[in-house]
């Protein structure tokens, strides 16, 4: 959960509207697991819909319990009103097409930050590129043969994407996510 509240956060892609307590509340309903789940979730809005008005529904007892009123008038899911759903699957959408900065350090790759991400999107400019040389430099007895010396770049990120990029499981991820978004070259 917490990759994803990440990659939702103000220094990555920052998509208004799905901040932490939605991101919890899609991930408990099983509506996203990856990252790319969260571009698919309007293919999904009935389920969206449900799994909110659930967790409004508990938010409200719990008030109840606190206070020790009761609600006079309880809707229906189908009587509620969720303007705000359009607006967080435009939200989402706008993301579709990242900067290449933004959208490296979404991916929450271990030691990582905001500027190294720019200096790797300034130094490869494209996300194909960064994945071709990740992918060598995680194939290679010794990654400094494969990866080009930068400024800014030590063993230590070398080393982080390494792991992230010798990372099967993280390939699968990426080519999922690369479906959803297209991040716009540096």
């Amino acid at each position: 959960v917490e990759g994803l509240r990440h990659f939702v956060s103000r220094g990555a892609l920052d998509i208004e509207g799905l901040g932490a307590e939605n991101i919890d509340t899609f991930f408990n309903a099983g509506l996203i697991k990856t990252a790319a789940d969260i571009f698919t979730l309007r293919d999904r809005r009935p389920a969206v819909t449900r799994a909110l008005a659930e967790r409004r529904e508990e938010q409200a007892r719990q008030r109840e319990a606190a206070s020790g009123k009761t609600r006079k008038n309880v809707r229906s899911v189908e009587d509620r009103n969720y303007e705000g759903l359009d607006k967080l699957f435009a939200a989402i959408d706008s993301r579709r097409e990242p900067e290449l900065d933004r959208f490296i350090f979404a991916l929450g790759i271990r030691h990582i930050g905001e500027t190294t991400a720019a200096v790797l999107a300034r130094t490869f400019s494209t996300i194909e590129e960064l994945i071709r040389v990740g992918k060598e430099t995680a194939a290679a007895e010794d990654p400094h043969t494969v990866f080009p010396s930068v400024n800014g770049i030590g063993d230590t990120v070398i080393d982080a994407l390494r792991d992230f990029f010798g990372n099967e499981r993280n390939d699968d991820v990426l080519d999922a996510l690369l479906r959803q978004v297209k991040p716009k070259p540096y």
